[in-house]
């Protein structure tokens, strides 16, 4: 996947409303391309049969923007109106109430906490500093921290 550009509300200049407009990503290294999980790439090109299905249907009136999820005529979805989705979605599974931004630090801490090399994991996030990806999504766990303590006793006895 390709991570080109990123869409926000704003109000510009000389306007009543906001609207949503397209920017460049905060930094040069938010411009990028990711692996995606083999499973996630068979739901994204399921999706698109559906999406070709939807674009045939509604024929002139679909308007094709070029990104991966829209709305259902083709226009870019509002982030507000993803944010309602994903509440109603956790809402509906009865788990603990999470924002999507809240999956950024879960990936980040779940790959760190693996031990994935902190560069791979800033780069993943789009993270022009790997200090940025260290302080703001590397959260400490329980397990990480048994894990580092059974690592020292484990240098300790090589050194008996």
């Amino acid at each position: 996947m390709r991570i080109i550009q990123a869409i926000k509300r704003k109000k510009l200049d000389g306007e009543e409303k906001s609207r949503l407009i397209f920017s460049e990503p905060k930094s040069k290294k938010g411009k990028r391309e990711l692996p995606l999980l083999p499973i996630v790439v068979k739901e994204i090109k399921r999706f698109q049969v559906i999406r070709r299905q939807e674009k045939l249907i509604l024929g002139p009136e679909y308007n094709d923007s070029g990104l991966l999820f829209t709305t259902p005529l083709g226009t870019p979805i509002e982030p507000r109106n993803l944010n309602r989705k994903h509440s109603s979605i956790i809402k509906a599974a009865g788990i603990k109430s999470i924002r999507i931004h809240d999956l950024r630090h879960t990936v980040a801490t779940l790959l760190l906490d693996d031990g994935e090399n902190p560069v791979n994991v800033s780069s993943l996030l789009g993270h022009s500093r790997t200090s940025t990806t260290l302080d703001m999504y590397g959260h400490s766990s329980l397990e990480g921290k048994i894990r580092a303590v059974s690592r020292l006793s484990n240098k300790i006895k090589a050194v008996k």
